[in-house]
């Protein structure tokens, strides 16, 4: 992201953190946030499940920096599409006016499938956090872009806390300096960032807490089987899809396809 579109979305922020906090004090919307009943999905438990798709994918219906709109956007259906292919994991856009979701999106698709589902919006405010709680999320990304390394391992905490799990899109080394490590749910990263923070002590930190059960998620969409050993060779196992994969003329038989020819042992047939 760059500081334009930063500033536009913290700007844009405040304003909906602002009407939330001038109707609800703080504690009650934390208090709230643990009336919601829905099942709890682990991302972090699918993600690591052989018998999974070693893919993310993010449900979105347009990306406002980059001009991208997905028409006809169907979050049930696709959710339901994409669990039987064995998706592990679904980050849902929450925000409407970047991202082109809605916080009803969230219960929308654990309906449809049981899948696990970690919110996707811009996370400046604590109060944010019991929304996501409230909604049904099950696990929450926090974006250093946005966020200080003190504010990014505050909310990680927090997060932890409710009842997510974190899911952490780091940008630099440093943005996990103040984090404690054993709670992240999972680490998010650009192609470009991992180039650059495999050369540091990131990976071999996180490796080393629970024999590597933290996922590491390359941004990426894999084309051979050589790329995805490439990949696995430098410790990655699980990639995030890239947001405009929905662009695509059919996505769901493309990535059906993928499977088939990646991960057979995965696919199943109805």
């Amino acid at each position: 992201m760059d500081n334009k579109l930063i500033r536009a979305i913290h700007k844009k922020k405040k304003k909906e953190i602002k009407q939330l906090r001038d109707n609800f004090e703080i504690g009650l919307i934390r208090n709230a946030a643990f009336s919601v009943g829905t099942e709890f999905y682990s991302a972090q438990v699918a993600l690591n499940d052989k018998e999974s798709l070693p893919i993310a994918v993010p449900l979105l219906s347009h990306i406002s920096d980059e001009g991208y709109r997905i028409e006809n956007y169907q979050p049930f259906r696709l959710a339901r599409a994409l669990y039987r292919l064995k998706v592990p994991t679904l980050f849902v856009a929450t925000d409407s006016e970047f991202l082109g979701g809605d916080h009803s999106h969230v219960n929308l698709v654990k309906t449809g499938s049981e899948i696990s589902v970690i919110q996707r919006d811009f996370i400046i405010d604590e109060a944010q956090i019991y929304t996501a709680k409230s909604i049904g999320a099950d696990g929450l990304l926090l974006d250093s872009a946005l966020l200080d390394p003190a504010k990014l391992a505050e909310f990680t905490e927090i997060t932890f806390a409710m009842g997510m799990e974190p899911f952490l899109k780091l940008h630099a080394e440093r943005d996990l300096e103040k984090v404690e490590l054993g709670l992240i749910g999972g680490v998010v990263l650009e192609k470009d960032v991992f180039r650059i923070l495999q050369k540091g002590t990131l990976f071999k930190r996180l490796r080393e807490i629970d024999n590597g059960k933290i996922p590491i998620l390359v941004i990426h969409n894999p084309a051979s089987l050589a790329e995805i050993q490439e990949w696995e060779d430098q410790g990655v196992r699980q990639f995030l899809l890239p947001d405009d994969w929905l662009l695509q003329e059919n996505p769901i038989l493309a990535l059906e396809q993928k499977v088939r020819q990646f991960w057979p042992m995965i696919f199943v047939e109805e």
